[in-house]
């Protein structure tokens, strides 16, 4: 569990090292709403436009906003995945993801297997 959760952290887009307060806004706004089904005109609901956010958001982080949003979710379900019991369907939905499938799909593209092989430890 340990040498997964140490590849889990190393894992991560290069740090969003910027001062634009308004990506900063974005990822706060990501950090606590992966959850549940988030638009770009969420994101920027906080008075700017959705394209204007997607480009300064590309520009600072080095991917896209749904990517970003994507992998923020892909992180919370591989730390659910290895802490919890919930079954992987209790976990996708939790994470924000609107189907199972979909999800599985994702996690395995991420990490090179499905989410029931990484809960094993496989």
């Amino acid at each position: 569990m340990c040498a997964r959760v140490c590849l889990f952290s190393q894992d991560t887009p290069a740090d969003i090292h910027t001062t634009d307060r308004h990506v900063l806004l974005a990822v706060r706004f990501i950090g606590k709403n992966y959850m549940r089904p988030v638009t770009t005109a969420d994101i920027a609901a906080a008075g700017f436009s959705p394209n204007y956010l997607s480009r300064k958001f590309r520009e600072a982080a080095g991917i896209g906003i749904h990517e970003y949003l994507a992998f923020t979710r892909l992180q919370h379900a591989a730390a659910e995945l290895i802490s919890t019991d919930d079954t992987i369907t209790q976990i996708a939905l939790h994470c924000g993801f609107s189907d199972s499938n979909y999800f599985k799909d994702v996690f395995k593209k991420k990490y090179g297997v499905t989410p029931r092989e990484y809960r094993s430890g496989i």
